[in-house]
């Protein structure tokens, strides 16, 4: 069976108007119930089930026993799960845990492929849950759901409920009607300060047991396009890729566990989205329902984008131009007065700090993106009409899209500023293109078109990185108390730019004159 449901961080200073809340929602019947869930989760040791998006458990319910497997979430909010109640015991004893039992589901026989494919690796308990639940049910539409304000800890096995995790967060989980349902629920709690939860229980205690505050960053996977695809199948294919991406980083960052990756990541996932969008935009057939969706995550998308630049670019300077500025300075003062202590000043250039991603993700306008994106996947069908053929529509869109990247490459040289950055935004968006669409086309083939691609965003990317240290020095060339520093990093910088565009003039012309990866 499938469990469609979201989950959502509930603060202590949110935690008491959750539960009034709850109370005052229109029901199905009883007022909010509470009962005690504790729960033993099974893995090898090196957790390959949790490497494999899998979570294998025992759990006592009010006094029974259920076994339960579960399954990657496929969009944020789907997972598949195969649930099997066991015979009650005498007393409180725990029931053997048993694999097998789950043979003839789809999830189960992954299972066991998994753990054949490793007999050395047996099944360990690992992981410790004890909540208490507060569960209603409550009318939604024509649909049924249910809220539950879970409460309690996890802890790994080998680390001891010493070191456990609290656990505060209000489940939405759809019992009859809609997947829309279910994000709209969601949506009403945003204005109660709550932020979507991306990670499960047993995936915070896994990151416990390995000693991680932060999970790796989440980069982009493969979109999985074929040409029998119909375009609406595409687009939702493209949009599951971007939401895998900017979900994981933006629930990361939402937590306050995270580091600078996770932001660039996100930024990145963003940039797809918003060049899958214009990639698929006009061929649906007739007028598609979501327009107005559509054109509200492209400005959401953007106004992240933006802020999180900001960010970016601290990131940037600390960790990139500002330690290799402080290290020339330092070679300088060295030559000119022989100081050795001088030199210590590069090892003592500041690290930046990226907390203000956190808040930033936690706003209500970053959470509602994520809630259109899944709006989105499951738009209903466009009205019916001629549909268009995929591959044939994609490339005759990104050939336009080459054809305005190979002429502003060849006129490289005479850009201004402006126009070489968006230059690199096109790049991205043919790029980004390019790769949604690797289904399409000759692996060879593809892979040499995007050589000269990437090679020019890199470089691009080299001058961006410039022109923002350059912008932040620009004010303290003649003024301050460190003017002469100034001056000098100013002066470096200058001459970096010029190296890179006595570098940029071969790229280019190999850009300018490159062939779209596909023949005709």
């Amino acid at each position: 069976m499938n469990e469609i449901e979201l989950c959502l961080t509930v603060t202590p200073q949110a935690r008491d108007a959750v539960k009034a809340l709850m109370d005052a929602r229109s029901g199905t019947g009883a007022r909010p119930r509470r009962k005690r869930l504790q729960a033993l989760y099974f893995d090898t040791r090196d957790q390959a089930l949790a490497r494999a998006g899998m979570a294998l458990r025992l759990r006592s319910e009010g006094g029974r026993w259920v076994q339960t497997l579960k399954g990657q979430a496929a969009d944020g909010m789907t997972r598949l799960e195969h649930e099997v109640p066991l015979p009650a015991l005498r007393g409180r004893a725990m029931p053997a845990l048993d694999p097998a039992r789950h043979q003839g589901s789809e999830l189960g026989e992954r299972l066991l492929a998994l753990l054949q494919a490793a007999p050395g690796a047996p099944l360990e308990p690992l992981l410790h849950a004890d909540i208490w639940r507060l569960a209603r049910q409550v009318q939604a539409g024509e649909g049924v759901l249910e809220l539950a304000l879970d409460e309690g800890f996890v802890w790994a096995q080998r680390s001891g409920p010493a070191q456990r995790l609290a656990v505060c967060e209000l489940e939405v989980e759809l019992q009859k009607g809609a997947p829309r349902d279910v994000i709209d629920e969601a949506g009403r709690w945003l204005a109660q300060g709550l932020w979507l939860e991306w990670r499960n229980k047993a995936q915070r205690a896994a990151m416990l047991a390995r000693g991680q505050t932060a999970i790796d960053s989440a980069t982009a996977g493969k979109t999985g396009l074929s040409a029998g695809m119909s375009v609406q199948a595409a687009r939702r294919a493209m949009l599951q890729s971007c939401l895998d991406q900017i979900g994981a980083n933006a629930g990361q960052i939402a937590a306050g566990l995270y580091h600078a990756e996770h932001v660039h990541q996100l930024r990145v996932g963003l940039r797809r989205l918003r060049s899958g969008l214009r990639l698929f935009e006009g061929l649906l057939p007739g007028e598609p329902d979501d327009a107005v969706l559509v054109q509200r995550i492209q400005a959401e998308s953007a106004a992240l984008f933006r802020a999180l630049g900001v960010i970016r670019d601290d990131d940037v300077q600390t960790q990139g131009w500002g330690p290799i500025l402080a290290q020339v300075w330092a070679q300088r003062l060295t030559a000119r007065d022989g100081s050795a202590g001088a030199a210590a000043a590069a090892d003592q250039a500041p690290v930046a700090s990226a907390g203000p991603a956190t808040p930033l993700l936690r706003q209500h306008s970053a959470q509602a993106l994520l809630l259109d994106m899944m709006r989105l996947l499951h738009a209903a069908e466009p009205p019916a009409g001629a549909p268009a053929r995929l591959s044939a529509a994609l490339k005759k869109r990104l050939r336009r899209w080459h054809a305005q990247v190979c002429g502003d490459a060849t006129a490289f040289a005479s850009l201004d500023e402006e126009a070489r950055h968006k230059l690199r935004k096109r790049l991205k968006r043919l790029r980004y293109g390019l790769q949604f669409s690797a289904g399409l086309f000759d692996p060879l083939r593809l892979k040499r078109g995007l050589a000269p691609i990437a090679a020019a965003q890199d470089l691009l990317g080299e001058f961006n990185d410039l022109a923002v240290a350059l912008a932040e020095r620009a004010d303290r060339v003649s003024t301050g108390p460190d003017a002469v520093r100034s001056a000098f990093e100013w002066g470096y910088l200058l001459a970096q730019r010029e190296r890179l565009l006595a570098r940029a003039a071969p790229v280019m012309a190999a850009l300018g004159q490159s062939k779209v990866p596909w023949k005709g």
